[in-house]
């Protein structure tokens, strides 16, 4: 055995200390590491010692990082960890059969490229899907493009009409506006006669 850096001994109860060799150093070192990634434990009466493991660190010398130590793999996935020594924070999940994706998170449904046609497809169960459409479409699979008065635009009881292209409003004669959305001030138009008083009520 040959003397090494202080953090690689162990110190035990009867005053000997255990010195790793240099063919173990060398298989280290080529990590750049500290043996025993942890705290260095003795047995009682043994000239033998382990090493305690700080969290995620694993093995006999807690040289490697446990990258599964977090549960990255979801919904019952399991994780391998790729052991690529301390630094190594990659791993690999095997998803259950309905489910994939890096971390088993992506659920297998009905949702095919492109089923929805103007909007986005996500899957509800394994066997039922729901398509969310943009503004202008509707239908199961967004495929019925809605005339513009489907969207309500008239306000205050204004009447759509479809035209091409777009839409016109029809507004009470209270309101004007593309979507009858201004209140029209009637005392403006000077219906009053004979020095009376103008009153506009919000209709």
């Amino acid at each position: 055995m040959i003397s090494v850096k202080d953090d690689t001994d162990c110190v035990f109860p009867l005053g000997t200390v255990v010195r790793l060799s240099s063919i173990l150093l060398l298989h280290l070192n080529k990590w750049n590491i500290r043996v025993c990634h942890g705290k260095c434990q003795t047995k009682p009466l043994q000239a033998a010692y382990y090493c305690h493991c700080q969290h995620p660190y694993t093995g006999f010398l807690c040289e490697e990082y446990d990258a599964c130590s977090v549960r990255p793999c979801l919904n019952g996935g399991i994780c391998a960890d790729k052991k690529e020594g301390p630094v190594g924070h990659r791993y690999d999940c095997a998803c259950p059969p309905q489910y994939t994706g890096d971390n088993c998170s992506e659920m297998i449904g009905q949702c095919k490229p492109h089923i929805c046609i103007h909007g986005n497809c996500s899957n509800m169960t394994l066997n039922t899907f729901v398509c969310l459409c943009d503004r202008e479409y509707k239908g199961s699979l967004c495929e019925v493009l809605l005339r513009s008065c489907d969207l309500l635009p008239c306000l205050n009881g204004g009447v759509c009409r479809n035209t091409m292209p777009g839409y016109a409003c029809d507004c009470p004669a209270a309101f004007t506006g593309h979507n009858c959305e201004i209140n029209v001030n009637k005392c403006s138009l000077k219906l009053c006669l004979n020095g009376g008083t103008c009153l506009d009520g919000i209709n």
